[in-house]
């Protein structure tokens, strides 16, 4: 069973299968992996690094190294988490990686380069913590209810408001607000949970 770009539904045989055929080189089988997970990788790394751009070439990299390591690949459980964590650390390593060349640019003087970057808010450990508590956001977001998660992602990944959530998901305005409340209930705990 396959389903739409950016689902986590493929059941946990046919990870398996799907992680046989890649290793032993399948391109089909890499293609259907690729395009099962992508859109939902791009939103991940996009919480971390804030561009399009940025967020694209993280999701790239782990499907390329992948497909470069793919006689030795194995994922253990199912991929669609595996594959979270992989674009997670890799939009950490940019972030990081960034940090690098910040300070490369401060021991080589160079003025311009520095302005630019002193100039761009957020410095680049508040960017690293906000990208590690919207990682934390979105394993709690995993955990909700269907109805209940897409109510929360509309409105914190998309902006909507209640009324154009209500709109999108034929529901009422108070559901939509006794959604989100639950939500932020369950979220806020979890998130109390991953800070201590």
């Amino acid at each position: 069973m396959t389903t739409s770009p950016g689902s986590h539904a493929i059941p946990a045989d046919d990870d398996r299968t799907l992680t046989t055929r890649v290793r032993a080189g399948d391109g089909t089988a890499f293609e259907t992996l690729f395009r099962t997970h992508y859109s939902s990788l791009c939103s991940v790394a996009f919480g971390y690094l804030q561009t399009g751009d940025a967020a694209e070439d993280a999701v790239q990299n782990v499907f390329r190294a992948v497909w470069l390591h793919r006689a030795t690949w194995f994922p253990y459980g199912a991929i669609g988490p595996y594959l979270r964590t992989a674009v997670r650390n890799e939009a950490l390593n940019a972030l990081r990686g960034a940090r690098r060349e910040q300070s490369a640019a401060e021991r080589a003087g160079r003025a311009e380069q520095m302005e630019a970057v002193i100039c761009t808010p957020p410095s680049i450990e508040e960017s690293i913590a906000a990208a590690e508590l919207s990682g934390a956001i979105l394993d709690a977001a995993d955990a909700l209810a269907p109805r209940c998660r897409a109510v929360f992602l509309l409105k914190w990944q998309r902006g909507l408001t209640y009324t154009e959530i209500a709109d999108r998901l034929g529901i009422s305005v108070k559901t939509v607000e006794m959604q989100m409340t639950r939500a932020l209930k369950s979220i806020r705990a979890r998130i109390g949970a991953f800070r201590e």
